[in-house]
């Protein structure tokens, strides 16, 4: 999986150098609305439930963001979900089980210009962002005719990376965003052997389909701030757009996430790599 990760992070630095400039100019403050959909490769180890099994599927996503670009500053606010069902590595388990897979992200970036490269009209800014992500697992198993819930919720700070280039002649924009997570905030930890039911913590998410206010407020006052020691991840974006007029156009995004996180006792991880290409329509003011 790493190897993979790698390779796609590869061809999108490389495709950011491979376009050749146009002649740097000057732009004024304009904002982006976008609304995109296509397709999503999901794959996905939840050691906690299964050791050494993966789960994969594919999905049209709905995704939409919001960017601001400023004389100075980048500024962009999304949101991403999808939901699918994923199949196992395992023969055997997929003849006896599913897997519904529901993903959610909602997302702030906010970045300030640190340098450019006036050769290739290529802009750089950094920054940080902050991410909520909910990756909710319900498995069922037809043999036993039991439901079993698993989930990876979670708030992460980072660090943000955008390097931006435009062409002056029609005014297309080719964008590169990598960020990296340093903190976060987790609110379901130490799980373990759902199927057994065995839950070493205070508040058990096992057949839970419908929670009360009082049980996600002891949900969130229950959580606990991480880093490094228990989450491992990277997101890197690279899109097109292409103005078909002075308010509207087309922008092709391709985008890879991978994380894994400790689920318990760093010894069982959640890991879970996504590959996104999308097409949008894209409204500029």
């Amino acid at each position: 999986m790493y190897r993979k990760v790698l390779v796609l992070l590869f061809i999108q630095v490389c495709l950011l150098h491979s376009i050749k400039a146009q002649d740097p100019a000057s732009y004024k403050p304009v904002y982006l609305f976008g609304i995109y959909s296509g397709l999503t490769y999901h794959i996905l180890a939840d050691e906690a439930m299964f050791e050494d099994v993966y789960f994969s599927g594919i999905f049209a996503p709905i995704y939409v963001n919001y960017r601001y670009f400023g004389t100075k500053t980048r500024q962009t606010c999304s949101f991403y979900f999808d939901q699918l069902n994923l199949n196992s590595s395992n023969a055997f388990l997929s003849n006896q089980l599913s897997v519904n897979n529901t993903n959610a992200i909602l997302e702030y970036s906010y970045n300030r210009h640190i340098f450019s490269i006036p050769k290739y009209n290529i802009q750089c800014f950094a920054g940080g962002k902050i991410q909520s992500l909910v990756n909710y697992r319900l498995y069922y198993d037809y043999q036993y005719d039991q439901n079993e819930v698993m989930a990876d919720l979670f708030t992460t700070l980072g660090f943000n990376f955008i390097a931006e280039k435009r062409f002056s002649k029609n005014n297309d924009l080719l964008n590169l965003n990598i960020s990296i997570p340093f903190a976060a905030y987790s609110l379901v930890n130490n799980v373990y052997n759902q199927w057994s039911n065995s839950v070493s913590q205070e508040i058990a998410i096992t057949n839970q389909t419908k929670i009360s206010i009082n049980d996600l407020w002891r949900i969130i006052k229950n959580g606990e701030f991480i880093t490094f020691n228990k989450l491992i991840g990277f997101q890197s974006e690279i899109s097109y757009t292409k103005f078909l007029s002075n308010h509207i156009g087309l922008e092709l995004n391709g985008s890879i996430l991978y994380y894994s996180f400790a689920q318990y006792s760093d010894l069982l991880y959640s890991k879970n790599f996504s590959s996104k290409l999308l097409v949008g329509v894209v409204f500029k003011k």
